[in-house]
């Protein structure tokens, strides 16, 4: 079959894939209709966390999509255990964290248009209409994105020479080791502000408040960002792979606090301790600060892969 169709079909699959995401998460949430809730209540909290489940699906697969296919169909099929895999992923996911920060929190505050781009008291949480938070709606949008990243990284490469089973075995792995990584590392983040900030993230982001979810999913999408660093490349053998991905993650994790800790030291002077933001209730600060670990993570990510590559050479 030509390649041009073999994509087409690929691209298909892919798609079928995003709508059966699209079609479950509507039947999980039973108490409003999606399309509704998006296109004619306008609201924003919950087009945030669609919009993030639907970038994670779609960067989940992206890897396994090929410019030309094989003709004995395998690549479809890659694609469609990578949709159907990267689908379902995220749907846990989304389980899991409606239990450990909340699903939705009584409405305190139905923002209008004028506050919306205006000031907000959001130690009383920014809601929409519909209860709906946005400052948890946006750190779920983050964790999706970077559960896609994962993925993204896993699906990347190749394996040559090793046998299929192999290749199967190390991409699960190394799923859920990256998985593992983003979940204990977001609890770690919340140990280092009750250290040193003398506040606890976790507890802030249960309550459904805008500083504190900005930051958290700042965390969230910087450690992504290195996890798909991390994972991605060619597998060939068990040793190099965990070398590689351990080396990586270490250095980027260095690195991206560095460089973190530098730009704020010698750009903002200071002006950016969080413990003091928080206080003083700067939703729109915080986020700047935050955005500083996802762009500090993705300048890291391509130094410390090359650290594990030299590494890996020397010991081989």
């Amino acid at each position: 079959m030509n390649p041009a169709w073999l994509s087409l079909i690929e691209l298909l699959v892919a798609v079928a894939a995003v709508v059966l995401g699209w079609l479950v998460l509507d039947r999980m949430t039973t108490t409003f209709n999606d399309l509704d809730e998006i296109f004619s209540r306008e609201g924003l909290s919950y087009a945030i966390l669609r919009a993030g489940f639907l970038i994670g699906q779609v960067w989940g697969m992206y890897s396994v999509l090929r410019y030309n296919p094989t003709p004995d169909g395998i690549d479809i099929l890659w694609v469609a255990v990578a949709g159907v895999t990267v689908t379902a992923t995220l749907l846990l996911v989304y389980v899991v964290l409606s239990a450990l920060i909340g699903r939705d929190i009584p409405n305190k505050v139905v923002p209008t248009r004028h506050s919306m781009g205006g000031n907000f008291n959001s130690k009383s949480e920014l809601t929409d209409p519909r209860g709906h938070n946005t400052g948890l709606s946006l750190l779920k949008a983050c964790f999706f994105v970077s559960v896609g990243l994962i993925y993204n990284g896993a699906f990347a490469g190749d394996a040559v020479g090793v046998r299929l089973g192999t290749a199967l075995g190390a991409t699960a792995t190394f799923v859920a080791v990256g998985l593992a990584v983003l979940l204990v590392w977001y609890m770690v983040h919340n140990r280092i502000t009750r250290f040193i900030g003398g506040y606890r993230i976790s507890a802030l982001v249960r309550k459904g408040e805008l500083p504190a979810c900005i930051e958290a999913a700042g965390v969230a999408l910087g450690l992504g960002i290195i996890l798909q660093a991390a994972i991605a490349g060619d597998f060939t053998s068990w040793y190099s792979a965990f070398i590689g991905f351990f080396v990586t993650l270490v250095v980027a994790l260095v690195l991206t606090y560095a460089l973190k800790l530098g730009f704020s030291a010698l750009v903002l002077r200071g002006r950016d301790r969080l413990e003091v933001l928080h206080n003083s209730d700067k939703p729109v600060a915080v986020g700047f600060t935050a955005l500083m670990l996802p762009l500090a993570a993705l300048l890291s990510s391509q130094t410390a892969t090359s650290v594990a590559a030299a590494l890996l050479l020397l010991t081989s």
